[in-house]
């Protein structure tokens, strides 16, 4: 297992191997980052903002579930596979609000 850390007044960034788990955390961008791979399993989540930009990704021999909301654009998008279950559903939808703080 590898753990890597780093500091300084606004930054903080934290990076965790083991060899597969990533995890980084950014404090002055606000950027969130978590990735998780297994032979079995994919997991992928990011959050970064002030964009508000949201997106996550499962991934597993029966199952692939993905998702992604931006703001303020505010469009959001799924998409969800299931090989097993022979089915797929997709998702998308765009918004645009002509608020420009919303």
């Amino acid at each position: 297992m590898v753990i890597k850390f780093s500091m300084n007044l606004v930054f903080l960034h934290l990076h965790l191997t083991s060899p597969s788990p990533h995890f980084t955390f950014t404090s002055l961008h606000l950027h969130l980052h978590f990735t998780f791979t297994s032979p079995s399993l994919h997991l992928h989540f990011t959050f970064t903002s002030p964009s508000l930009h949201l997106h996550f990704t499962f991934t597993s021999p029966s199952l692939h579930l993905h998702f992604t909301f931006t703001s303020p654009s505010l469009h959001l998008h799924f998409t969800f596979t299931s090989p097993s279950l022979l089915s797929h559903i997709h998702l998308h939808l765009t918004f645009t609000s002509p608020s420009p703080h919303l």
